[in-house]
């Protein structure tokens, strides 16, 4: 299963803060956050709760957030 962050970087946006800097606040490499991003590595737990405070997500969307499944686009004829 792959995961689309689509809407956790647009709400990274709307709140001013780039991947170098929820990388610190969140306490991992930025390298880290490039690869969870990139869905690479999967986020922890205590890691999207973090997110989550920082970038003001509440609970019921985290789903929307962090487990929204990558649709494939297909080719048309």
């Amino acid at each position: 299963m792959s995961i689309d962050y689509g809407f956790l970087r647009e709400r990274m946006q709307e709140k001013g803060i780039n991947q170098k800097q929820l990388a610190i606040l969140v306490g991992v490499s930025e390298g880290q956050m490039c690869k969870k991003l990139s869905g690479e590595y999967v986020f922890k737990q205590t890691e999207i709760l973090k997110i989550c405070e920082i970038l003001e997500i509440a609970a019921i969307e985290i789903s929307l957030y962090f487990f929204t499944e990558k649709v494939e686009k297909t080719q048309q004829m």
